[in-house]
């Protein structure tokens, strides 16, 4: 059965954040307030992640791919231009920020960027041992992820997107739908409802990790690689403006 979407359908959204930033919960939370679709060939919308898609079963794929990767790269263009619908659908990424962020600067189409602290983010990457930010980085390097992420970031902040601020997303249901409102004028947003027992127990150890040593240690070497890093950031694609309001 080919898929139709209603000519009614609102603009498509794409959410972008680095990793472990409640993306697919709000991925979720936006295709239920807007009344969009998440492609059924991948989960929660991540439709550049290869450990995500229906048909591919050899490892995860490409993450973190450059922009100097040239011939990568066009390729994950022309994947985005062929595969990204218009209207009625939502996607997310978490893996290609570079590669997103420079897509987006060349398209109209809504965005959505979570933003959320660094530390938090590299304390969380620990947990899991995901070291793929990173690439192309030596294993050797201890600084390589935190690097890996400050570029990330600095590349999403570069995209013509509306910014979510992680932690009024973890107080107020309501930063979330004010986030959207820029992005959606003429449609009424309903309600939206997150926040139960499990949610504030989940914010609760977040904040809880911010009082360790671990997570300041992590802090302090973020913020001295930032200062070393050259300005804009290798990787990080030219902003530009789109009309899109900034928060």
């Amino acid at each position: 059965m080919i898929d139709k979407v209603s000519v009614t359908a609102l603009p498509s959204l794409f959410v972008i954040s680095v990793p472990r930033s409640l993306s697919t919960l709000v991925h979720h939370q936006c295709c239920a307030a807007l009344g969009l679709r998440s492609p059924g060939w991948t989960t929660a919308g991540e439709i550049l992640n290869g450990e995500r898609l229906a048909l591919t079963g050899e490892g995860p794929g490409p993450r973190f791919t450059q922009l100097d990767e040239a011939y990568l790269r066009e390729q994950l263009f022309e994947f985005l231009d062929a595969v990204v619908r218009p209207a009625g659908h939502c996607y997310k990424d978490v893996v290609q920020p570079f590669v997103v962020a420079q897509w987006l600067a060349r398209r109209s189409l809504p965005a959505l960027r979570i933003r959320r602290r660094l530390a938090d983010v590299a304390c969380a990457l620990e947990c899991t041992g995901w070291r793929y930010p990173g690439h192309p980085g030596s294993p050797d390097d201890p600084d390589a992820t935190l690097r890996g992420l400050l570029l990330a970031s600095r590349a999403l902040d570069a995209a013509p997107a509306q910014v979510l601020d992680f932690d009024e997303l973890i107080f107020r249901e309501d930063a979330l739908r004010e986030a959207l409102r820029p992005l959606y004028p003429n449609f009424a947003i309903p309600p939206i409802h997150f926040l139960d027992a499990a949610f504030a127990a989940h914010r609760d150890n977040i904040l809880a990790q911010r009082q360790s040593a671990r997570w300041s240690e992590l802090d302090a070497r973020l913020s001295r690689l930032s200062e070393r890093l050259p300005a804009g950031g290798a990787g990080a694609p030219p902003r530009q403006e789109q009309g899109l309001p900034s928060r």
